[in-house]
């Protein structure tokens, strides 16, 4: 089973940020030729339901399979552990952090609002729903840039033993 951990966290890593260059880049076009804000707001939300829980839920798989790792790291470098990788992985645990917080702030700080939005039946004007879209724009890809360098730090990372 531990042979299949990297695999399975870097899978969901993948997965999160597959999703969100996705909806990055789907998002704009999305309600094209929808007549109102109301019903440009349904198509949004059509995407944002799927988004949401596939976003969260692989971050979630990252989480717990990256913590299990770590932990058999340190179990088998002992008290070389902090020397060996103490530097990059407080790197790589900050940036995974950051990405955590702002994936949480795209998908339900904002996405589950216009969800709510949609089931409740509250009403929404066309310069109130671009200006939200815009910011689950900008924090789509201010979460892919920081997914990204976050996989990159990790890829550099030094290779432990086993």
């Amino acid at each position: 089973m531990p042979d299949l951990l990297p695999f399975v966290h870097l899978l969901a890593s993948f997965i999160f940020l597959g999703t969100s260059v996705f909806m990055a880049l789907l998002l704009p076009s999305a309600a094209t030729g929808a007549a109102d804000a109301v019903s440009r707001r349904s198509r949004y939300v059509v995407l944002l339901k799927v988004y949401g829980p596939l976003s969260i839920g692989s971050l979630g798989v990252v989480l717990i399979t990256g913590a299990y790792q770590v932990t058999s790291y340190k179990q088998t470098l002992g008290s070389n552990y902090f020397e060996l990788l103490g530097a990059a992985l407080a790197w790589k645990l900050t940036m995974a952090f950051l990405v955590i917080m702002l994936a949480t702030w795209v998908a339900i700080g904002m996405g589950l609002r216009m969800v709510r939005a949609e089931q409740g039946g509250l009403p929404v004007t066309d310069p109130a729903l671009d200006k939200l879209l815009m910011r689950i724009s900008v924090g789509l890809w201010m979460t892919i840039i920081a997914t990204a360098y976050t996989l990159w730090v990790s890829l550099r990372m030094t290779a432990v033993p086993h």
